[in-house]
Formats: structure tokens, C-alpha cells, sequence
């Protein structure tokens, strides 16, 4: 009896090894994609916790990473604004389909174009997902049964995915000495954290409220709990929840993938014959 509970106490630890390997295995293959990525196009439905509200959101999004250029469709809330923004311009040009009736040039780190966002355009694609995990990894695998909650097999428009479950349980606040010219932006990523987190737990209006020498409140991880959602077939994070005392911060679903296509010359053009600028 005590031969046969030992066999199965040792089969349950070794599933649990196998797990916690294929879950960092996962981790390890997905920043590998994530890095190998030089354009990307995908469609883009959201949800994001503003002021303690659920916005919505939903968009259609080509990009090519470096020299960086992004173009996005946005199909909710406001149908038919387009962004076009390129590395080798400060603005982004946007056509508000609407008033006023042309085309408008936009700060990306803008009040504007942040109202009612958690990030910016630069932020498109994979990054914050990749930078994030590649900051905890070593800390997962010296300590997986710390984190990793759960993993499972699920599907998600059709796709088998590898499901993992994070869960930082040592989440605290600490606080900050705000160095010469730093804005929030500059600081999340620097640590990889969201900036929009930052901002609404120290209170303040914009990203840019904050001055050398201000003590502010930073997070030691971009999240609480996560959720990753990786297709076993590209490995890419197709769903991404992120959760902030016990509630959702963040969803992204990504859907109609595409990576490393030519795009034409043309397509990361106002000039170009598909869109409306």
C-alpha cells in the first residue's frame, strides 16, 4: 500500500516536471518567433480596463518592424479611421473620417491618439508580449511551481493552443525616484511595465506630468496573473489576459495572422489605392 502511494506520488511529480518543461519550452519557441518576425499583419479585437471601465475596441493592423511603419484600419468604436505612421516621421497622419474632414497630423505619444488607450503605436504587434516574457523567464524556470499556475490544450478560432497560466504571487508597489527627462513611457519600458498602469495608480493625468526627482509608485511585475494563449502550430500569443488585483487589465485576441509577407512598395503610403487619406 505505502510502495503504491509512493509510485503514484512520484508519477504526479514527474507530470508536473514534464508540464512545467513544455511550458517554458513554449515561452522559449514563442520569443524565438516573436524575434524572427519583419512584417506582420493581423486583425486586432481588444479589451482594455480604462477608469475602471471595459473599452472595447477592434482594428486591423499591417506592420513592418524595422525601419518601423504601421498602418491600422479601426473598425470599433469609430469605423473607417485610419493611422499611418513611419519611423521617419514625428507624426502619424490620420484620417478621422469624420469631423474635421481631413487628414490630421498626430503626436503617437499624444493625448490624442492615448486617449482611451493603454498603448501606443509603437507598442503594435507582439513586442509588449515578448519583452515581458523574456523579462520573467529566468525567474520561471528557477521557480516554476511558484508561477505557473495551469496549463491545458484549448482552441481558439479553430487553432489547438498551449495555455498557460502565470500568476506572480509576490506582486507588491515600490517606489521610484523619477531620473532627469523620463516620462512614464520612457520608464515602462525601461522595466517592462505598462505605462498606462503607472499612470492611473500614482494619479496622474498624462504621461509627461512628472518631473526629476518625483517619487512614484511602480509595480514589480506588468501584471498580477497572466493568461498566454500560444498556437502550437506559429507559437504566437494569440490571446494575451492580463489580470491586476483580481481583475482583467488587459485582453488581446489576435486573429487572421500573416507574418513575413512582401508588402508593396507602396502600402505603408498615404498614397496607396486601398486606403481613404
Amino acid at each position: 500500500m505505502i510502495f503504491g502511494v509512493l509510485i503514484l506520488i512520484l508519477s504526479f511529480f514527474s507530470f508536473q516536471n514534464i508540464s512545467n518543461d513544455q511550458s517554458i519550452y513554449y515561452l522559449e519557441k514563442m520569443i524565438s518567433v516573436i524575434d524572427n518576425i519583419e512584417t506582420l499583419e493581423y486583425e486586432l479585437v481588444s479589451e482594455e480596463r480604462i477608469a475602471d471601465k471595459i473599452f472595447y475596441t477592434h482594428s486591423k493592423v499591417k506592420l513592418n518592424v524595422s525601419p518601423f511603419k504601421c498602418y491600422t484600419y479601426v473598425i470599433k468604436p469609430n469605423n473607417g479611421v485610419e493611422i499611418l505612421l513611419n519611423s521617419s516621421s514625428d507624426y502619424a497622419l490620420v484620417n478621422p473620417n469624420g469631423f474635421p474632414f481631413m487628414n490630421i497630423r498626430l503626436d503617437p505619444l499624444g493625448k490624442v491618439l492615448r486617449k482611451d488607450q493603454h498603448n501606443t503605436l509603437f507598442d503594435s504587434g507582439f513586442k509588449i508580449i515578448r519583452d515581458v516574457t523574456y523579462s520573467f523567464i529566468d525567474v520561471l524556470k528557477a521557480s516554476p511551481s511558484h508561477y505557473l499556475k495551469d496549463n491545458y490544450i484549448a482552441s481558439f478560432s479553430e487553432r489547438t493552443c498551449y495555455v498557460l497560466k502565470i500568476h506572480n504571487p509576490d506582486f507588491f508597489y515600490e517606489s521610484y525616484t523619477v531620473k532627469e527627462k523620463e516620462t512614464i513611457y520612457d520608464i515602462a519600458l525601461k522595466y517592462n511595465l505598462s505605462s498606462y498602469h503607472i499612470l492611473v495608480k500614482n494619479n496622474l493625468s498624462f504621461y509627461t506630468d512628472i518631473s526629476k526627482g518625483d517619487k512614484i509608485l511602480l509595480p514589480n511585475s506588468y501584471g498580477q496573473s497572466f493568461e498566454i494563449w500560444i498556437d502550437t502550430e506559429t507559437f504566437l500569443p494569440v490571446v494575451q489576459k492580463i489580470f491586476i488585483e483580481g481583475k482583467l487589465f488587459e485582453n488581446y485576441q489576435f486573429n487572421n495572422i500573416i507574418i513575413n509577407q512582401e508588402f508593396d512598395d507602396n502600402e505603408f503610403s498615404e498614397n496607396y489605392h486601398e486606403y481613404n487619406f
